[in-house]
């Protein structure tokens, strides 16, 4: 009688093991709508398939990376915070400004046959550069203004703007003004300064900033001068 029982009960455990075994040899299913990607892969999924495989040390590498985070409009920095982290830091040293430049031109509206009175366009520029010498972003000032000789004959005409060319950098607007002198004077001075910034988004946030003033001066005999600050 024991014996038996204890065949029994021996026969119920090796009954449960194979149970166990045969369930272990069962491929895990997925729940509905659950992805089977790898993670490796998962976490690429926004990013362009040629930049996982990029030579960083090739400038080309750079600017096809600039290409498609300009391509992605307002959404270039998801864009960027879902790159590799080299091709993140290739990103920034291409955005990254390494030299500035200023330049001035003046066109003559019309200027009379004394030679003494006339009209004049006179607009001040400064370029922000990267380490290839493409321009990244600019800012601009222009006065328009008419003259006798003697003095500023008209309300003199000032605009204002930036320009910025590449993605992740921005012109965040006007952050200082002033403007002194004008008609029926010797000369009109008009001073601004604007504000830029680099901001990739998300936790990464805004890591560069550029606060430029341009400072221009017209006179009633038709000459002009300026200065600049880089910020």
């Amino acid at each position: 009688m024991k014996q038996r029982e204890t065949r029994r009960v021996l026969g119920v455990a090796i009954a449960i093991t194979m149970v166990l075994l045969a369930v272990s040899a069962v491929p895990a299913m997925a729940c509905p709508g659950e992805s089977q990607e790898p993670i490796d892969v998962i976490g690429q999924q926004n990013v362009p398939k040629d930049v996982r495989t990029s030579n960083w040390s090739d400038p080309a590498s750079a600017e096809a990376l600039i290409e498609q985070l300009s391509e992605a409009g307002d959404d270039a920095d998801v864009v960027y915070a879902s790159l590799p982290p080299e091709a993140q830091a290739e990103v920034l040293e291409y955005l990254k400004v390494t030299q500035v430049r200023t330049s001035v031109s003046t066109t003559e509206g019309h200027v009379l046959a004394d030679g003494g009175r006339g009209c004049h366009s006179c607009q001040y520029q400064v370029d922000w550069c990267n380490a290839l010498g493409q321009t990244l972003f600019s800012y601009f000032q222009k006065i328009d203004w008419c003259y006798d000789g003697l003095q500023i004959t008209n309300t003199p005409t000032r605009t204002r703007w930036g320009e910025v060319y590449v993605p992740l950098w921005s012109f965040d607007g006007h952050i200082g003004n002033s403007e002194s002198g004008g008609i029926n004077q010797w000369s009109y001075e008009a001073w601004t300064q604007g504000e830029f910034k680099l901001c990739a988004g998300g936790d990464i946030g805004c890591i560069w900033h550029k606060y430029p003033w341009i400072d221009m001066t017209v006179y009633g005999d038709g000459t002009h001068s300026a200065s600049s600050s880089v910020g």
